[in-house]
């Protein structure tokens, strides 16, 4: 694909269209082609470019730099405040992603992704209450977002969810049906409350891998606890058996 885009690019040389996907392929792919373009520091577009795709080589002293000079120079571009507010954030300072963040809490039109990093941000600093405003915004414009239904869980792992968060608890074992170490996680904070519905989820688990070793050492664990003997021994003999046999 990414030939097929600079060759396209090349053919139409005055498609600012197939020049800007060719631009966004290498982002992603190959970031450390786009700084070899000299003439991308001819426009803000470009220069915004090259600042992200530092961003992906974590080079974020260089791109801050990029885009602390566009934004003194366009404070009206309200794209600029976002990428700073990611830069900061992938560096690992996320009072300092805040308060870029901030500037969106809001706008009309927020970029896709903000409660979700803004939750985040809140949780660093300890400010429990607004990560989960925050992950209530993003799990409303996200449902399929996965990332934000595991820090759900995080959240549910430090104390009692308020109730606007509360509502999304059913969903959890849908929204995670593919990531099966977030749905252990679950299941390990609902199973003394739920059983049933920790039995069904470790069989889930274990359908579609039989040998799955925290799977079955959980569900015996949870028989044992119950009284379930016979099936609690029936799970640790598979734990036993497969270990046996590597």
């Amino acid at each position: 694909r990414g030939f097929y885009l600079e060759q396209r690019a090349k053919l139409y040389s005055d498609s600012e269209i197939a020049r800007k996907e060719w631009l966004e392929f290498n982002l992603i792919e190959k970031p450390e082609l786009i700084l070899d373009i000299s003439e991308l520091d001819n426009t803000n577009y470009g220069r915004k470019i090259k600042a992200k795709a530092l961003r992906a080589l974590n080079r974020f002293d260089e791109s801050t730099e990029i885009l602390e000079k566009l934004y003194l120079e366009d404070s009206s571009d309200e794209s600029i405040p976002w990428e700073l507010g990611l830069n900061w954030f992938n560096a690992g300072r996320h009072s300092k992603a805040l308060k870029y963040f901030q500037f969106y809490e809001h706008h009309h039109l927020p970029p896709q992704g903000f409660g979700y990093y803004l939750a985040i941000c809140y949780l660093r600093i300890n400010n429990y209450s607004q990560a989960c405003t925050s992950l209530t915004y993003t799990l409303e414009e996200r449902p399929f977002h996965e990332p934000s239904w595991v820090l759900l869980l995080d959240l549910m792992e430090r104390q009692k969810l308020p109730q606007s968060l509360q509502e999304y608890l059913g969903d959890i074992p849908a929204a995670l049906s593919e990531n099966t170490e977030a749905l252990l996680r679950y299941i390990h904070l609902i199973q003394d409350s739920d059983i049933s519905l920790a039995e069904d989820l470790y069989q889930s688990i274990l359908s579609k891998d039989n040998t799955h070793y925290h799977a079955n050492l959980g569900l015996a664990r949870m028989y044992l606890k119950i009284g379930k003997t016979s099936s609690s021994y029936h799970h640790f003999h598979k734990i036993r058996k497969e270990l046996s046999e590597e």
